[in-house]
């Protein structure tokens, strides 16, 4: 995938994991870099087999009795909704959809 020309406007830091640092080539990296740190993370912590592409999250509740969050998720490809359950949530939508 061509990224060239793609860039962050704030600075590198902010998209690094606190537990997970990282020396950026730039102030802005571009977006080859900030993937490639992702895939980094994703493949060290051995997490991929968590992450689910085209799906999208319609809702969250925390349920005190079970200490855990609910989630609603919706699979994109073929409009399925199922629930599933987290001890940890991370919003990481962004401000734009």
């Amino acid at each position: 995938m061509d990224h060239s020309g793609c860039a962050c406007d704030i600075p590198s830091v902010t998209y690094q994991y606190t537990w997970e640092h990282k020396i950026w080539s730039q102030f802005y990296s571009g977006a080859s870099e900030i993937l490639e740190y992702f895939k980094h993370v994703a493949d060290k912590y051995d997490l991929r087999k968590f992450i689910k592409l085209q799906h999208e999250v319609i809702g969250a509740q925390w349920d005190e009795e079970s200490a855990k969050w609910t989630v609603k998720v919706k699979n994109l490809s073929d409009g399925t909704e199922f629930e599933d359950s987290a001890e940890i949530l991370i919003n990481a939508s962004g401000i734009f959809k």
